[in-house]
């Protein structure tokens, strides 16, 4: 029987109960093993109760930052509020000066006019006279 067909194939059944386990052992050997992947995915629900936790701390981080802006601007706005109101009481107050200067600048403007047409009535000549001596002198310092 040394050349029986029977144990040709349990020799090759042989090599196929290792290639069985060959894929078994390649598996193993996978750049992903089933442990490491197992590991990040508990991980993973561990990580995600922590992200709540910094949340909340950015949140009440945020709300200090803001109540403790909301304080200063209410403490700038007591402050400066007195100034802003002092300072548009004296620009009211210039605003009132310069329309009344303005005003009288307007009187003596319409006091001289009246003035000179007045005086150009009274004396015509003198008025002419005067009028061709002013034009030759600016006609002499225009040169």
């Amino acid at each position: 029987m040394p050349n029986d067909p029977s144990s040709k194939p349990s020799s090759s059944t042989s090599p196929a109960t290792s290639s069985s386990t060959s894929p078994s052992t390649s598996s193993s050997t996978s750049p992903f093993p089933s442990s490491s992947t197992a590991s990040p995915s508990a991980s993973t629900p561990s990580s995600k109760p922590a992200e709540p936790a910094g949340d909340e701390n950015t949140g009440r981080f945020v709300d200090r930052m803001a109540e403790s802006a909301h304080q200063k601007i209410e403490q700038v706005a007591q402050q400066v509020g007195p100034k802003v109101d002092q300072l548009q009481q004296g620009l009211d107050n210039a605003g009132q000066a310069v329309q009344q200067q303005a005003e009288h600048l307007r009187d003596i403007c319409a006091d001289w006019t009246e003035s000179l047409r007045g005086s150009v009535r009274e004396h015509p000549l003198a008025a002419l006279a005067t009028a061709a001596a002013l034009g030759m002198l600016l006609a002499r310092l225009s040169r």
